[in-house]
């Protein structure tokens, strides 16, 4: 589907009317939506407020996967009470699809912070920016869980704390290290970890145990 368009999300949803919806579609990152304002808002703000409407006309629940890059990065272990504070365009597209989402009932917002483990787009990584980034495998499989949990409301997702260049130095050994100061974006926030204390305890998902079991 197009979720830009609403008229394509709701012909889609009605076909499979489904009970949960988890929409994860963005467009991600600080350099990528500010090369394109206008789409950075259209995919994030518009096509989130398509799926909310949509999700609201089948009584479905809408998971909305937002991002710790709604916080300003100044004291770090953000909490779902944490007021937002958004200091670039990607991170204020997604406060805006969050404000959307709570026109419905009906929801979860999940932020987070993960990591595909198997390609990575920079050849430097920040040694003075820390994060709870996990790899996408680890957050689907809390995501799950949290769902599964009956989970309400805006929670928080992520590992413990460490620096980016720690987190995926491990994953792509080749990466080099680099500070803000010395980036083409000295001013990114320092520290977008997260709190997870509110987050569902469990080993793993209920269906993923179920498929190891078998």
């Amino acid at each position: 589907m197009d979720i830009t368009n609403y008229d394509s999300v709701l012909k889609v949803a009605r076909v499979f009317r489904p009970h949960i919806v988890i929409h994860s579609a963005a467009l991600v990152g600080r350099r990528e939506c500010d090369a394109d304002p206008r789409l950075a808002d259209e995919v994030n703000v518009v096509g989130t407020r398509n799926m909310m409407l949509a999700c609201k006309e089948l009584n479905a629940k809408l998971v909305f996967i937002s991002t710790a890059a709604v916080f300003d990065g100044k004291k770090g272990n953000y909490s779902e009470r944490d007021e937002p504070n958004p200091q670039y365009l990607y991170a204020e597209t997604k406060l805006k699809a969050e404000k959307a989402v709570l026109e419905s009932k009906n929801h979860l917002i999940i932020r987070t912070d993960f990591f595909d483990p198997t390609r990575f787009k920079y050849d430097e990584v920040f040694t003075d920016h820390f994060c709870s980034k996990e790899p996408t495998p680890v957050i689907a499989k809390k995501i799950l869980w949290a769902m599964e949990s009956g989970a309400r409301g805006s929670i928080h997702i992520g590992g413990p704390r460490r620096s980016l260049f720690d987190v995926l130095s491990f994953f792509f050994p080749r990466i080099k290290p680099i500070r803000i100061s010395e980036s083409s974006m000295p001013d990114f926030p320092r520290d977008l970890s997260l709190s997870t204390e509110s987050f569902p305890q469990s080993s793993e998902p209920k269906q993923s145990s179920s498929r190891n079991n078998q």
